[in-house]
This record gives structure tokens, C-alpha cells and sequence, in this order.
């Protein structure tokens, strides 16, 4: 299971990356620091990113059960209330 907790947590860290870079790349492009062909590159790959890594870091329970117990261990997860 200790792979699978390192597993989501690289995979929370990637697509915080990326979202950053799906907000960021526009700003650039539109303030003229960089062209229209490196933004549509940059912003391709970090929609891809997105969308290989996002689930296993927001839904690890769609992996199975094993992904779904190292979840409740992961670092970006929300933890569960204990009352």
C-alpha cells in the first residue's frame, strides 16, 4: 500500500503543477512574453498532465480498494473527522 500512497501523492503534486501551468501559460501569452505557438505547446501538455494525474489525486477510489485505503493516507487528501 506504500506505493500506492506515494503514487497519489506524486500524482497531487503533478497536477497541482499543471493547473498552475494551465493558468500561468495564458497570462504569458496574452501579456506577450511568449508566442502563440509555445502557449498552445506548453498548455497541451499541461491539460494532458491534468488529466493523466487529477484522478488518482481527487477519486483514488475509481483504481480500486487498495487506492482507495492509501487515499485516506495520502498527503493532499482530506482527512476523515474522528469523533
Amino acid at each position: 500500500m506504500n506505493w500506492r500512497k506515494n503514487w497519489i501523492d506524486v500524482c497531487a503534486m503533478l497536477a497541482m503543477v499543471s493547473l498552475i501551468g494551465c493558468i500561468v501559460f495564458p497570462v504569458l501569452c496574452f501579456g506577450h512574453y511568449i508566442d502563440k505557438a509555445a502557449y498552445i505547446t506548453w498548455l497541451d501538455w499541461a491539460t494532458l498532465l491534468w488529466f493523466l494525474t487529477a484522478p488518482f489525486w481527487f477519486t483514488p477510489g475509481l483504481f480500486g480498494k487498495k487506492f482507495e485505503e492509501a487515499g485516506k493516507l495520502a498527503m493532499f487528501r482530506p482527512k476523515p473527522k474522528q469523533s
